[in-house]
């Protein structure tokens, strides 16, 4: 995800109000049958879900939205390195557990986020990550995490924004800590350890800013696809590429055709698509709720619209279901104070033209697709 360090480490909202309008399955009228997100999407032979923490386990009128919609979920936060290994050497897998727990016992696949970032590193690493060790450590903690849950995750961000066109990368690649004391061979050791922990797992490229056409966009999506086809023509066991898919609404500089383009070249070389944290920021939206609604809705639209219709598209995944809780509150907040509304649900739980916009999106007809 973008730079949220600190936000990352919140919680989850609590509030137990649960709501009678979310006593039974959330459900749109598609073909004649009544039917949520997650069906709509196992239609398309795909997955729909969104990432969790805390508020499944406190509040009961969300938790039962994700289960009524969700078919695969992530933890917000709680396995990135800073929150599962504080002490070196020590891991605590319990908020994770907790997670996939919940998964489980509600049938639905897990997600794993993230091995290999830039951010969210613990505190004691840049005091005992050197270029000596950095390799062992790295591929140390990928073997822990990755074989703790070996067999029941679906997929994983290995490696996460390691792309960087601006003047500060280094040949395309972000200047990170993985770069400075391992090299460029970072991202290949990265896969081919994730896969000796889990052969059966999904393995997962995600980074942001794939989305919008501009120079910029232009720019990332190129070096992006010479650092997949570098990985591919060595043998790296690399599946899929996650699109951030954090947009904003009213939405702008978007070209569907330039990105079904850039899904297409990726399809090419034998890689799945997954959207895997879209929300739409609101915070340069009108203030009148029935516009700022429908102006949210329009830019879920237009992603899914143009994603939906690749083939190789394997997941949709959102980075929350309700405006309860979401990361935007305090990264993206409004000028005029009003709540952000980015997601599928308002605050009490009430679907929202959003949720309507993705149901059609999701309904639309298309053949089947494999994993």
């Amino acid at each position: 995800m973008l730079n949220r360090r600190d936000l990352l480490q919140t919680a989850f909202l609590g509030g137990g109000a649960a709501l009678s309008s979310v006593a039974q399955p959330n459900v749109v009228h598609a073909a004649g049958k009544v039917t949520s997100l997650s069906a709509l999407a196992k239609q398309r032979g795909i997955l729909f879900g969104t990432a969790i923490g805390p508020l499944v386990a406190t509040n009961e009128a969300y938790r039962k939205i994700v289960v009524a919609d969700a078919g695969i979920v992530v933890p917000e936060y709680e396995m990135k390195w800073r929150f599962i290994e504080k002490t070196q050497g020590v891991y605590d897998f319990s908020a994770v557990d907790r997670r996939l727990a919940f998964a489980q016992q509600n049938g639905m696949a897990f997600r794993g986020h993230t091995l290999v970032w830039h951010e969210a590193l613990p505190d004691w690493f840049s005091g005992a990550v050197t270029v000596d060790n950095a390799k062992e450590v790295m591929a140390s903690h990928i073997t822990n995490v990755v074989g703790r849950y070996k067999g029941q995750i679906h997929s994983w961000d290995v490696v996460n924004e390691a792309i960087d066109v601006t003047p500060s990368g280094v040949g395309d690649l972000r200047n990170t800590p993985w770069l400075q004391m391992i090299g460029p061979d970072y991202l290949e050791i990265a896969y081919r350890t994730a896969a000796a922990a889990d052969p059966g797992a999904m393995l997962v490229y995600n980074d942001y800013g794939l989305v919008y056409a501009s120079s910029g966009g232009d720019a990332k999506r190129a070096a992006t696809l010479r650092m997949l086809e570098r990985l591919v023509s060595r043998g790296v066991p690399i599946h899929a590429v996650g699109l951030q898919g954090h947009i904003e609404a009213p939405i702008r500089n978007f070209d569907p055709n330039i990105l079904y383009r850039f899904c297409m070249d990726v399809a090419a070389l034998g890689l799945k698509i997954m959207v895997t944290e879209l929300d739409v920021s609101d915070q340069y939206a009108p203030a009148d709720i029935a516009v700022r609604d429908a102006v949210v809705a329009d830019a879920y639209k237009a992603i899914l619209s143009c994603v939906l219709s690749v083939p190789a598209t394997a997941a949709v995944i959102t980075w929350g279901l309700s405006d309860i809780h979401t990361w935007l509150s305090t990264s993206r907040p409004r000028s005029d104070g009003l709540p952000v509304r980015p997601l599928l649900y308002t605050d009490t739980m009430q679907k929202k033209p959003a949720w309507d916009a993705v149901a059609r999106a999701l309904s639309t007809s298309s053949t089947k697709r494999s994993r």
